[in-house]
């Protein structure tokens, strides 16, 4: 059987994609800065094979043109030393696309993102989050009720929150299916599951952003109600349609840094209220961009 593994993180595939227009789902409006700078995203996460950053010079993070960069210098280093290089995504002829392996992060410690082009340095600091754990998860088949009075089925999500410090979280449950006929046999994962409400901790709805206001030190448990596809179609290498079954659940809690947050924060504020002027969350010197450090735990659920 050939397992095949997918970049879990469906948050990049909503705001990045290789083309000279990824923002214009979101942004159709002028942009205020008229002086082209070198623009960064790097929102790093220590899960998946490899990690991505998308530098290009453009008017700033609202700016639907872009023009990909496609001779940076870009290093990462842990508090004064180097881990690791990026280099241009070598299938990305038009894209702005950098690409490493992924690193293991350490609480606590400084991460530095430094990045050099024929316009000078652009570069940042993160401190790595607390990874938080989960404790259990659990699928009960109707096991909640809807806002309209319906039985959903339920999935359970526990974890401890650290006393005594600030903790922002995200959280998602990702499905399984086994694909197979008489050529072919194969498993993906990752596909994004979902969900028919929201607990009531969560501030922000997409990506089930919150912060750790109201459970400060105590132990949770996070309710998600999916809405489970048993069958999930995809195209053979001929062409044909391979119905795939529903053979497995993962739960991801991410530990997310404080910037990737706000980041999120005005982005969804934005996106909600598009006549009002606002800026949105970056944190480079030298340049215009956002670079965050998130931390994923994964829980496989019995179904």
């Amino acid at each position: 059987m050939i397992r095949l593994h997918f970049l879990s993180a469906l948050l990049l595939l909503l705001f990045f994609s290789c083309n000279d227009n990824f923002s214009d789902s979101f942004v159709e409006e002028e942009v205020v800065n008229e002086e082209l700078q070198v623009t960064v995203r790097a929102h790093l996460f220590d899960n998946g094979p490899n990690q991505l950053i998308y530098i290009y010079h453009s008017k700033g993070l609202l700016d639907s043109i872009i023009t990909p960069i496609i001779d940076a210098k870009v290093d990462l280093y842990e508090e004064e030393y180097w881990i690791q290089k990026f280099v241009l995504e070598p299938n990305a002829e038009l894209c702005e696309t950098y690409i490493a392996e992924s690193v293991i992060f350490k609480p606590e410690k400084n991460y530095t993102l430094k990045i050099e082009t024929k316009d000078g340095i652009v570069e940042s600091r993160q401190a790595a989050p607390t990874k938080v754990p989960i404790n259990n998860a659990i699928y009960k088949k109707e096991g909640a009720i809807d806002p309209d009075g319906n039985r959903v089925d339920a999935i359970s999500i526990e974890f401890d929150d650290p006393e005594g410090e600030k903790n922002y979280y995200s959280v998602s449950v990702r499905a399984t299916y086994l694909f197979e006929n008489q050529d072919t046999s194969f498993i993906i994962s990752d596909f994004w599951v979902q969900s028919t409400s929201v607990d009531p901790i969560v501030e922000y709805q997409d990506g089930f952003f919150f912060s750790d206001d109201l459970i400060d030190g105590e132990k949770y448990t996070f309710q998600y109600t999916p809405i489970l596809k048993q069958q999930q179609p995809w195209p053979s290498a001929n062409g044909d349609i391979i119905e795939g079954q529903l053979v497995g659940l993962t739960a991801k809690l991410t530990s997310i840094s404080k910037d990737y947050f706000l980041y999120w924060k005005s982005w969804i504020t934005f996106r909600n209220n598009r006549d009002d002027f606002l800026m949105i969350h970056e944190n480079l010197e030298g340049g215009s961009g956002i670079f965050t450090l998130n931390l994923v735990d994964e829980y496989p659920i019995e179904m």
